[in-house]
C-alpha cells in the first residue's frame, strides 16, 4: 500500500496540559526549504483536519530512498487551529526510522506559563473590509520569570484588512493577540518553526537570500483577526499597525554578554504562515520602561507573527554527531533537553532507542550547548555538553536505569466490518457478477426493509433467510466465505494507547510488524468512541461542548483505483486491540468494506452459479 513511500508520523500536543489536542487542527506542508517536491499532496489541506491529535505524511518513494544523514530530506510542516496559534516546525529524514514529528500548539483559552493572551471584541468590518473602531489590546504575562513583560497591538478605525490573497474581511471579527516571553519554559518547542529552522530571509547588498543558523529570542507577538467567514487578515491598507514586543529586564544580549540596556538593538522578523519562513523587516532599538522591562516599538503593514530575535549563521554542518555512553532501549520515552547556555532551554527530543540520535542538524557551532537526558518522571539520567566553537562528537553520559520494554510481534488483517448499512451490502452484491437485479433487489428488501442505515449482521438466520427469498446455496456459502476473509495488510500502523504512548511502524503485504518498546502491562488500543467534548470557547469565554468521533489508531496506505491511479486511504480501528503484559505476540484487525473490495476484487469476478 505505500508504494515505497516513507510514513512521517506526526502529533499534535496541547503545550499547557501535554495532552493530544481534541480540537480541530489541519496539517499542510511546505518544500520552500528546499525548492523541491518531496511529500505526497492526497491527505494534506482541508481534507486533514483531525481531532485525534496526530496525523501523518507520506515522503515520496523516489525522494526518501536517497535520504542519508549527509543529505537528509527537508520539509516544513504547519499546524493550523481555529483555538490554537497556528506553528511550524522542520523535518528531516535521514534514511532510517522517523522520529515524530511533533507540534506543541498554543491554546488561546488556556496558554502556558509565559504566554500571554488578550481579545477585543464589538469590532466589525465593512463590505470593503474597513474596521469601524480602533483596536488597542495588550497580552500581559503574570509568571515570575516573565516580570509582567508584554506585548502591545494598535490599529487605527478605518484600516482595511485583507487576507492573503486580497479577499476583504467582512461582519463580526475575532481579535486575539498573544505574546511569548522569552522566559517561556522550553520557549524552543512553542517558537514557530522552532530556534533552529533550516532556513531564514535576510537581505544582502538589496537581494533576499536564504541563510541557515538559529535564534536566541528576546520574545514574539501573534495577532489574529479572522471574520466570520474565516478569512484570516495579513494585509493592512489605508493605514499601518503599531507593535510593542516587551523584553524582560535581565534578558542577555548575546551580542554583548550583558543583561539588554536602553540602545541596544534587535532585528526584527515576520513570519509567513504559509510557507513557515522567518524573514527580517528591520531592526529594533531596545529602551527601558516604567516597569524596568524593555519595548521594542515598531509599525507594520501586514500581520502574522512577528519576533525580536538574535540570528547566527555558525552551525555545525551537515550535523552535530551525538554518541550515547551505553546503549538503551526504554519505555516510556525520555526527552533529551538541549540548552544554549545562559539563554535556555531551546530543544527537546523525545527518544526511544540511543540510536534514534545519531546527530543534530542546526545545532550553535559558537556556543556552548548542553545536553540532558530525563526520564518521563523528570529525573537527569544523562548529560552531556558541546563547548563553544566546536563541532565534535558530544558523549552523553547515560547513568540512570532505565526499564526494558518488550517487542511484541504483530499481524496486521483488514476485514469485513461486522454490521453493514445499506449502500454497503449493495458495495458487496454489485461486486457479485452472476446475481441478477431481481436477486440484489430482494436481498436488499429483506436485509434493509425501512432504516438505509441500520447495520445489519449476516449470521446464520441471515443465510437461511436468503436461500429462501433470493439465493441459492452456493451463493450463500460464497458470501459467507467473504464474510469471514481475514487479509493481511500492508501500509503503515499508527495507534495511541491507554496513556497516549504512539506506536507507529510500517510493514509489508505479510502483515506482519513489531510493536516496538511496549511497557510491562496491558496496553489497549481502544476502538472508536464517540466524545463530547467540554472546553472554555477562548473568545467567548463560554463553556461548550461538541461531539466527534475519537480514534486511537489508523492503518494508512495508498491503493489503485480504477483508473490506475493511486489514492490515499486511511481505515481507523472500530474494535479496541487488547495487548495483554503476558502475550508474546498479538493481532490487530482493521474493518474495512472498501479496502476489502479493492482486496477481493479478483475473488468477485469468478462465476457463482445462480439459484
Amino acid at each position: 500500500m505505500l508504494m515505497g513511500r516513507v510514513a512521517i508520523p506526526v502529533q499534535f500536543i496541547d503545550a499547557t496540559t501535554g495532552n493530544p489536542v481534541t480540537q480541530k487542527v489541519t496539517l499542510t506542508a511546505s518544500d520552500d526549504i528546499t525548492n523541491s517536491n518531496v511529500y505526497e499532496d492526497e491527505g494534506l489541506g482541508t481534507n486533514n483536519a483531525t481531532t485525534n491529535g496526530f496525523s501523518t505524511i507520506f515522503l515520496k518513494g523516489d525522494i526518501a530512498k536517497k535520504a542519508t544523514s549527509e543529505n537528509p530530506v527537508k520539509l516544513r510542516l504547519i499546524a493550523s487551529s481555529d483555538d490554537y496559534f497556528t506553528t511550524t516546525i522542520d523535518v528531516y529524514y535521514s534514511g532510517t526510522k522517523p522520529l515524530e514529528a511533533r507540534f506543541n500548539l498554543v491554546s488561546k483559552a488556556n496558554p502556558p506559563a509565559g504566554v500571554a493572551v488578550a481579545v477585543q471584541k464589538d469590532t466589525k468590518a465593512d463590505s470593503v473590509g474597513k474596521i469601524s473602531k480602533a483596536i488597542n489590546l495588550t497580552a500581559k504575562t503574570t509568571d515570575t520569570a516573565s516580570k509582567n513583560a508584554s506585548a502591545t497591538f494598535s490599529l487605527p478605525a478605518g484600516t482595511t484588512l485583507k487576507d492573503s490573497a486580497g479577499n476583504p474581511l467582512t461582519g463580526d471579527l475575532k481579535i486575539s493577540v498573544g505574546y511569548f516571553s522569552p522566559k517561556t519554559e522550553n520557549i524552543g518547542s512553542v517558537f514557530p518553526g522552532g530556534l533552529s529552522p533550516e532556513s531564514v530571509k535576510v537581505q544582502e547588498n538589496g537581494v533576499w537570500v536564504n541563510r541557515a543558523g538559529y535564534f536566541i529570542t528576546a520574545g514574539l507577538m501573534a495577532v489574529d483577526i479572522v471574520d466570520d467567514k474565516g478569512h484570516k487578515a495579513h494585509l493592512l491598507e489605508n493605514a499601518k499597525g503599531s507593535m510593542t514586543i516587551q523584553a524582560p529586564t535581565g534578558t542577555l544580549n548575546p551580542e554583548t554578554g550583558q543583561a539588554i540596556k536602553d540602545g541596544d538593538t534587535i532585528p526584527v522578523w515576520s513570519h509567513d504562515e504559509k510557507s513557515g519562513i522567518w524573514q527580517q523587516e528591520q531592526i529594533g532599538t531596545f529602551k527601558k520602561n516604567a516597569e524596568g522591562n524593555f519595548d521594542v516599538t515598531y509599525e507594520v503593514n501586514h500581520l502574522s507573527f512577528w519576533n525580536l530575535d538574535w540570528h547566527y549563521s555558525a552551525v555545525c554542518s551537515p550535523n552535530l554527531p551525538i554518541r550515547f555512553s551505553k546503549k538503551f532501549t526504554t519505555a516510556p520515552r525520555v526527552n533529551l533537553n538541549i540548552d544554549i547556555s545562559g539563554y535556555g532551554l531551546y530543544q527537546t527530543i523525545g527518544l526511544t532507542s540511543s540510536s534514534d540520535l545519531s546527530g543534530l542538524y542546526n545545532s550553535p557551532k559558537d556556543k556552548q550547548v548542553t545536553f540532558t537526558l530525563k526520564d518521563n518522571l523528570g529525573n537527569t539520567i544523562g548529560q552531556g555538553i558541546k563547548p563553544a566553537n566546536s563541532c565534535s562528537t558530544v558523549d552523553i553520559n547515560v547513568t540512570g536505569n532505565l526499564p526494558v520494554p518488550r517487542n511484541i510481534p504483530a499481524q496486521i488483517l483488514i476485514t469485513l466490518p461486522d454490521g453493514f448499512t445499506k449502500a454497503q451490502i449493495e458495495k458487496l452484491l454489485n461486486g457479485v457478477k452472476s446475481l441478477t437485479d431481481s436477486q440484489r433487489a430482494a436481498v436488499l428488501k429483506y436485509t434493509h426493509p425501512s432504516d438505509p442505515n441500520l447495520k445489519f449482521k449476516m449470521d446464520q438466520t441471515a443465510y437461511q433467510k436468503l436461500m429462501d427469498v433470493a439465493l441459492s446455496r452456493g451463493q450463500v456459502s460464497t458470501l459467507q466465505s467473504l464474510m469471514g476473509v481475514k487479509v493481511k495488510a500492508q501500509g503503515y500502523f499508527y495507534g495511541y494507547d491507554q496513556d497516549f504512548t504512539s506506536y507507529f511502524n510500517q510493514f509489508s503485504n505479510t502483515g506482519a510488524i513489531t510493536l516496538n518498546n511496549v511497557p510491562n502491562k496491558d496496553i489497549i488500543f481502544k476502538g472508536q468512541e464517540n466524545i463530547t467534548q467540554t472546553w472554555t470557547d477562548w473568545w467567548s469565554g463560554r463553556t461548550q461542548s461538541y461531539m466527534y468521533t475519537q480514534n486511537y489508531a489508523y492503518l494508512y496506505g495508498y491503493v489503485q483505483n480504477s483508473t490506475g491511479n493511486w489514492e490515499y486511504v486511511q481505515i481507523p480501528l472500530k474494535s479496541a486491540a487488547i495487548i495483554k503484559k503476558e502475550d508474546t505476540q498479538t493481532s490487530i484487525v482493521f474493518e474495512d468494506i472498501d479496502a476489502m473490495q479493492h482486496i477481493l476484487s479478483s475473488l468477485y469476478t469468478q462465476s457463482i452459479v445462480p439459484k
